[in-house]
Parts: structure tokens; C-alpha cells; sequence
């Protein structure tokens, strides 16, 4: 039986935890991304959110003065003089 070197004993595991330390690091930089990914998701989607919110409030306010030039045809002026 050919017994190991003393300086070759521990290289093994040294190598064993590199690698576990290396699959840790990449595990945890993907968990990073994600969450990153997902704040820019939730921005995107407050910011549509946004837009509809906004679109709805414009056709309502349309619908609004066209109504009310409906009722009242002869204040279309914003002033009187």
C-alpha cells in the first residue's frame, strides 16, 4: 500500500471547500440578481400602472367637459368678459 505524502494530505479538502466556497458565491450572486430583477419589475410595473391610472383620468375629464358643454352650450369660454 503506497501511503500519501505528509504535504499532500489536506489538498484534497482544501480543494473540496474551494469548491463549495465557489458554488456559495454564485448561488448567492444569482439570488442578487434576482431580487434586483425583481425591484425593476415592480417599477416597471408602478410606472404602468401609472400610465393607466393617468390615461383613465384624462378620458375622464374629456368625458366631463363634453358633457358639460352639452348641458350649458353657451359657457365654452373658461372666462367672461
Amino acid at each position: 500500500m503506497i501511503r500519501p505524502k505528509r504535504k499532500e494530505q489536506g489538498s484534497a479538502l482544501i480543494a473540496a471547500l474551494c469548491l463549495i466556497f465557489m458554488a456559495g458565491m454564485l448561488t448567492a450572486s444569482v439570488l442578487a440578481l434576482s431580487r434586483i430583477a425583481t425591484f425593476d419589475v415592480r417599477a416597471h410595473i408602478e410606472l404602468q400602472r401609472s400610465a393607466y391610472i393617468n390615461e383613465g383620468v384624462a378620458n375622464r375629464i374629456q368625458f366631463l367637459l363634453a358633457a358639460d358643454r352639452n348641458v350649458n352650450p353657451s359657457s365654452t369660454r373658461c372666462w367672461r368678459d
